[in-house]
């Protein structure tokens, strides 16, 4: 795909140039032994043998031969990880488990927080912080957030300027939380990146959202494609190709790819496509309700099946199961998908039941909660429509 990227041999992988190679001076040939020496030629070799495989044991049970003879360096115990360091790693799974459900994002976000805690100036636990802050503002963009991901991808690069984490914390920013056009600065770094790590599920979604910001969608399919590869990251690298043939129109490819996904493990952001597929693919309102009702029950209350439920009933015409759906969690936004203040989506519910009361008093309930959004974000697209 990337036919242009020049992708360079590891110098561990280039030939040390030819040399001559070093003759030994011939051997002296020793005299055989008076026939009367034999036995004792024999008993001292017997001996150096015996000698020599006792050096050998020793050497395997103390680390080696270079630990026996001090030729060359011996081995060196791995240096333990670092208090800090396990819970990097520990945030770090988290997110790649999480499977975009908002409360597991919030737990990979509390154990980093805990990371920075102990080191405040670590270059990993910053990272790590800022990679889930900018990942974050896809539930919401707030100034603090996004402040707060740039501040540490800064302070990240500038303590390990060649780091890992510190190179996709700034390329998650850039390309999440900022956009076009200023995601397109990451693209050099992010191809270094994917020939260093091919299978870091990060650095493929990554690549796969910068090309589909940029309306590459069909390069957006084919990189989530080889992303299936990934271990654990199949499942979810099948649910977003199946959004991306979904908008190239490619409607059945599509439907076959997010049936994979949920044959392959039902989880929540596959199942969510899945019932929009049933709703505006098959006009199926009976299939809808029965793929998004097998979400865990958790899943269903966290903002990906909040918005997947209030679209089936809506779909339904069943507006009393919207109003009652949404009343049962305390949150007053759903961040995925749909971005609205439930009151919002409420009142349009209430409005189909012949309540205009009602309807307006949770109207006027959502209009105050997008003006306290947007006098932190003032140019936010998607707050500005729900106002009007």
């Amino acid at each position: 795909m990337f036919k242009n990227i020049t992708n360079p041999i590891p110098i561990w992988h280039v030939a040390a140039e030819s040399s001559p190679t070093p003759t030994r001076p011939p051997m002296p040939v020793a005299a055989k032994p008076a026939a009367g020496r034999r036995w004792q030629v024999a008993v001292t070799a017997a001996a150096l043998a015996l000698a020599a495989i006792a050096v050998w044991l020793w050497s395997q049970r103390a680390g080696g031969p270079e630990a026996a003879t001090g030729v060359g360096t011996a081995k060196v115990p791995a240096t333990p990880k670092s208090e800090t360091q396990k819970l990097v790693d520990r945030a770090r799974t988290l997110f790649t488990e999480s499977n975009v459900i908002k409360s597991k994002l919030d737990a990979a976000v509390a154990v980093a927080e805990q990371a920075l805690k102990l080191e405040p100036t670590n270059a990993d636990a910053l990272a790590i912080a800022s990679q889930l802050d900018s990942h974050l503002l896809m539930w919401g963009k707030t100034s603090e957030r996004s402040s707060r991901a740039r501040n540490r991808s800064e302070q990240a690069t500038n303590l390990a300027p060649e780091g890992i984490e510190p190179r996709i914390a700034r390329a998650w920013f850039l390309v999440v939380g900022l956009g076009q056009p200023q995601s397109t600065a990451a693209e050099a770094d992010l191809l270094k990146l994917r020939q260093q790590l091919p299978d870091d599920w990060r650095v493929c979604w990554l690549i796969a959202r910068l090309r589909e910001s940029q309306g590459r969608l069909e390069e957006y399919v084919e990189i989530l494609g080889k992303g299936e590869k990934i271990a654990g990251w199949a499942i979810v690298c099948l649910s977003q190709r199946a959004i991306g043939m979904n908008y190239l129109g490619r409607y059945a490819e599509a439907e076959q790819t997010i049936d994979r996904s949920v044959t392959g493990d039902p989880q929540a952001n596959c199942l969510a496509f899945k019932a929009t597929m049933e709703l505006a693919w098959r006009g199926n309102l009976a299939g809808a309700l029965a793929t998004a009702s097998k979400m865990a029950v958790t899943d269903q209350f966290d903002h990906i099946g909040m918005a997947t439920f209030e679209r089936v009933y809506r779909w339904r015409r069943e507006p009393a199961n919207v109003v009652k759906f949404l009343s049962q969690d305390a949150r007053e936004w759903i961040e995925w998908d749909v971005g609205a203040p439930k009151a919002a989506l409420r009142g349009e519910a209430y409005h189909a039941l012949g309540q205009p009361d009602s309807a307006r008093e949770e109207w006027q309930l959502a209009l105050k909660q997008i003006e306290a959004r947007l006098a932190d974000t003032p140019n936010d697209r998607n707050l500005l429509e729900w106002k009007a």
